[in-house]
């Protein structure tokens, strides 16, 4: 598996990305270098998102962790 994290790069100007070339890359894979160890699941207080009527998220705009309980107390006054 192969992620990448779009903000590891510098913007591109709007319009620039037609300059630049693309290049392809054989890839060999050989053999899986990894094996699966153990499936661990947490257990929480709070609903399974896959089954949660509602869902409640905050980010960067909640600007620090302390700012969070707002976000649990509303989830708690609808019922999540």
């Amino acid at each position: 598996m192969l992620t990448v994290r779009t903000t590891n790069f510098e913007k591109v100007p709007a319009g620039a990305a037609q300059s630049y070339q693309v290049e392809e890359a054989p890839v060999k894979i050989d053999a899986v270098k990894g094996k699966w160890i153990e499936n661990m699941v947490s257990e929480s207080e709070m609903a399974d998102l896959s089954t949660a009527k509602v869902v409640i998220s905050g980010g960067r705009g909640m600007k620090n962790g302390e700012n969070f309980k707002i976000l649990y107390e509303l989830a708690a006054a609808l019922g999540n």
